[in-house]
């Protein structure tokens, strides 16, 4: 029988911030707020998608 992994293991959540037609501001505050909250990563979109 195998010895299960105890290494530890890391949980990092994010914040996405989806492309829409917003002043850039918005991003910004939106990313700043998530940093500010502690979260660990902040994802973009390199191109939106319509809905």
């Amino acid at each position: 029988m195998t010895e299960p992994n105890t290494a530890e293991r890391t949980v990092t959540f994010g914040v996405n911030v989806d492309p829409v037609v917003v002043p850039a501001r918005e991003f910004v505050a939106v990313a700043r707020a998530a940093e500010d909250s502690g979260f660990g990563l902040i994802g973009i979109q390199d191109h939106p998608y319509p809905a």
